[in-house]
């Protein structure tokens, strides 16, 4: 069976396939394929870690949550002292999804969708929509086990970062602004909530696209699935989805990128 990976500007036109008007034939392909069990669909946790927060917020409320993401403390007992760290995978902090997003999340997954967890350290999920019953398991793992699949996801986002894509994007505005503001031993992130205008602003929302993008892409990679559908094409900036990184990418790891034509024709000749 197919396994194909979904790019965040596709997987809601096959979900909800009725609302949109070009490309209707081949999203009721894919649609139909899913519900009927003829290719595994997958979308990225990012949707909820960074997705479900508004492009003009993102970079202040990540910035909030990173900073609530690991609390330590230090607990006095008999005999010396033990640090306690802890790691809060959902908080109340995070502004939560939008509701339309929530039911197209849950229409997702009720069709067949899967989610690939987020390998990245410091993010944070709404407590709601909880997709945790959808989330891929030890059937896409094979011989591997889920920390491996994730150690190799994070390597590959590394990777893709020091192209100057997906992630390395926002790290270099982050550098940027780190050193306009005179601050040494950062984080990569710090300071992506202080931009110095508007256009420096919409930069940083634009780039947060990108690091999805890109962790979209290590992720079908680390889990070795067949197919990755994206109408991506990038734009004027470097994108992993450009025609030079689609390549690399291909050369590489040996990517197969379709866009919904493509996948729909591949669905149509697999049952010919």
């Amino acid at each position: 069976m197919l396994r194909v990976t979904f790019d965040s500007n596709v997987w809601e036109h096959i979900v909800d396939w009725v609302r949109y008007g070009s490309d209707q034939p081949a999203r009721k392909t894919i649609h139909d394929a899913i519900r009927d069990g003829v290719i595994s669909a997958y979308i990225s946790e990012r949707i909820l870690t960074v997705e479900s927060i508004r492009r003009s917020t993102r970079a202040a409320k990540l910035a909030e949550l990173a900073d609530n993401y690991v609390s330590v403390k230090t607990e006095v007992v008999e005999g010396g002292a033990t640090l306690i760290v802890s790691f809060n995978g959902v908080s109340d902090l995070h502004p939560g999804a939008h509701p339309v997003l929530s039911d197209r999340l849950m229409r997702a997954t009720a069709l067949g969708f899967k989610v690939l967890p987020d390998s990245f350290f410091g993010t944070v999920l709404p407590s709601e929509p909880d997709l945790s019953p959808f989330y891929a398991g030890p059937e896409e793992w094979g011989d591997r086990t889920r920390d491996e699949i994730l150690n190799e996801d994070s390597r590959i986002s590394s990777e893709i970062a020091s192209r100057g894509v997906g992630r390395g994007r926002l790290e270099a505005i982050g550098k940027r602004i780190q050193s306009r503001l005179g601050w040494s031993d950062c984080g990569w992130f710090d300071g992506l909530d202080r931009p110095k205008d508007e256009s420096e602003a919409k930069e940083i929302a634009d780039a947060f696209g990108e690091m999805v993008d890109g962790d979209v892409v290590a992720a079908h990679i680390a889990y070795r699935f067949n197919i990755l559908c994206t109408q991506d094409l990038g734009g004027k900036r470097a994108s992993i989805f450009d025609t030079a990184n689609r390549r690399w990418l291909t050369d590489r790891y040996g990517v197969s990128i379709m866009g919904v034509r493509e996948l729909a024709a591949t669905i149509a000749a697999s049952k010919a």
